[in-house]
């Protein structure tokens, strides 16, 4: 059966926010129901919130459907593996990338499923971790809720693939912000030069001015560009330009730049 048949069931997890987003079968699904969930006890960890997921699905309106979840960076960790000759193999890239987050994460990153995004050749690869208790519970509990899960993803991938339309110049990044922590990546061409989710300071704009000029005295971007926010839910006002960069911010539904190569990451259903 085609998935444009199903009905489908959107769940958006955050360590203090759960957001349940019914939507019709068909090619335009249109929204049917909706539910904004907040643990009481939210602290910076997941369970809470996995919690709270798994008491609201037990309610009828949420059952027998397909399931994309999407995560909040608060739930990932992210690195750029510099780009080397000498691996071969995803395997390879796999094991490198493992090795490099242990060192600076330590021994925890045993319990975690790296992503490997797609690049071109001779580029740096984007890696997303995430605990694999986490993908493991989230299956678990969709199966109980009769929710066969079609997608679990970064929300920050979902939003970067719906800034579309527009070329691209040579150098743009892409945010995406979040209730205190924002997700930055540069790019150069094809090249992703930098990748980040910092936890955000005062004000969002100090917090993206401090990581572009990180980039830049560590080489990784030089001069500035383009680079568009997204807000993953409450807004905030933005200059026109930091450092070097234009600012912008979509309206939603309105032409953005076209998706960028770290938006493939996903971790598939099945």
């Amino acid at each position: 059966m085609s998935p444009s048949w199903r009905e489908r069931v959107q769940i958006d997890l955050a360590p203090g926010r759960v957001v349940l987003s019914r939507f019709s079968r068909g090619t335009k699904p249109r929204l049917v129901e909706q539910g904004i969930l907040e643990p009481a006890d939210a602290g910076s960890g997941w369970q809470p919130a996995l919690e709270l997921l798994d008491r609201a699905l037990a309610e009828p309106r949420w059952r027998k459907a397909e399931a994309c979840i999407r995560l909040s960076s608060h739930c990932l960790r992210l690195h750029l593996l510099p780009f080397s000759e000498a691996l071969a193999t995803d395997a390879e890239r796999l094991a490198f990338a493992r090795m490099e987050l242990e060192a600076v994460h330590g021994e925890r990153v045993s319990d975690w499923t790296l992503l490997l995004d797609d690049v071109p050749a001779g580029a740096a690869t984007p890696v997303c971790a995430m605990d694999t208790a986490l993908l493991e519970a989230l299956r678990t509990t969709c199966t109980r809720a009769t929710l066969k899960v079609r997608s679990i993803r970064p929300a920050f991938a979902v939003a970067l693939e719906e800034q579309r339309g527009r070329a691209r110049p040579p150098r743009y990044g892409f945010a995406f912000a979040e209730d205190g922590r924002v997700t930055l990546a540069l790019y150069e061409g094809k090249h992703c030069r930098w990748l980040t989710n910092p936890r955000v300071g005062p004000a969002l704009s100090e917090t993206l001015d401090s990581e572009l000029r990180q980039a830049e005295a560590l080489g990784s971007t030089v001069g500035g560009g383009r680079l568009q926010v997204a807000f993953a839910d409450r807004r905030e006002g933005l200059p026109q330009r930091i450092g070097g960069w234009d600012i912008s911010v979509p309206e939603p539904g309105e032409p953005g730049a076209r998706a960028y190569l770290v938006g493939a990451l996903k971790v598939a259903g099945h």
